[in-house]
């Protein structure tokens, strides 16, 4: 496969409609895949108390927009339902090597993007990805908020994975030696 293009999920109502950040990831996807149409897409999002508690995945509704908007639903592969961006950045690893893509594009918002680069080179260090972050259509006061707690989350993982019960250690992490 040439490529795949990885879009993070976010939020969503009750009623399934994608938060302000989720479409902002979308739209950004929907930019990049003009440019490499041949990419198939892959959406992540299960459920989750803090981002989806409808009965279908996020990733569900995610994938509902982009066709909504134009993108070939036969270009849009299975969901990775993930609760988190731990588990976007591991449980898509088994994608990526199902499919062995050339290249693997992952789209996320302009804040959480330090972030998903920690956590995919960790869970991916072999996996070449280029990152691209979607512009946050959100207020300064809300983005710096938001800019803060994603600064507190990875410094957690970091004492995490420097930790000896590392959170990592529930997770196959490749060795340089396969």
């Amino acid at each position: 496969m040439e490529g795949i293009i990885l879009i993070l999920g976010h939020t969503n109502s009750m009623e399934g409609i994608l938060s302000t950040i989720a479409q902002d990831r979308l739209q950004m996807g929907i930019t990049v895949h003009q440019q490499h149409s041949t990419f198939a897409i892959v959406c992540t999002g299960g459920f989750g108390e803090h981002f989806n508690t409808t009965q279908y995945p996020h990733a569900m509704y995610a994938q509902q927009y982009l066709v909504e908007q134009g993108i070939d639903a036969s270009l849009i592969l299975n969901p990775v339902l993930s609760k988190n961006t731990v588990e976007d950045a591991s449980l898509s690893r088994s994608v990526l090597e199902q499919y062995k893509p050339q290249m693997v594009i992952v789209v996320s918002s302009d804040f959480h993007m330090p972030r998903v680069k920690y956590l995919f080179t960790y869970f991916q260090p072999s996996q070449p990805i280029t990152f691209i972050s979607a512009t946050s259509a959100l207020s300064k006061e809300c983005l710096q908020q938001l800019t803060s707690h994603e600064e507190q989350a990875l410094a957690r993982l970091k004492s995490m994975y420097l930790s000896e019960n590392s959170i990592f250690t529930n997770f196959n992490h490749p060795t340089t030696d396969s």
